[in-house]
């Protein structure tokens, strides 16, 4: 997976994503285990990215995703299911912010 530009995608809506088998989600900081950045999907799966580009490390930023599930790693963060993206769009960036 490669690193894509700042477009943000309004091609399609994230229920259009979805319809097509996209994951759809805001990306969260989670200030505990050290701090990692989640994503909450639109149907409250808790996904925790391996490989979440840091230009989309920003809280409140949407994304529509494609990807898998790694059930064969273990990680220190005690939160969510492993994912690793494959594919990804950007729905609409959140606000930067210093703090993490």
């Amino acid at each position: 997976m490669s690193d894509k530009t700042m477009d943000v995608s309004q091609t399609m809506t994230a229920k259009e994503y979805q319809q097509q088998g996209w994951k759809t989600g805001k990306v969260h900081y989670l200030n505990f285990e050290g701090g990692f950045y989640g994503i909450v999907t639109d149907q409250n799966e808790k996904l925790l990215p391996m490989n979440l580009p840091k230009a989309y490390r920003i809280e409140g930023t949407v994304l529509a995703l494609k990807g898998e599930f790694m059930t064969d790693m273990l990680t220190t963060q005690q939160w969510g299911k492993l994912f690793k993206i494959n594919d990804y769009k950007v729905l609409e960036l959140g606000a930067e912010s210093n703090t993490h």
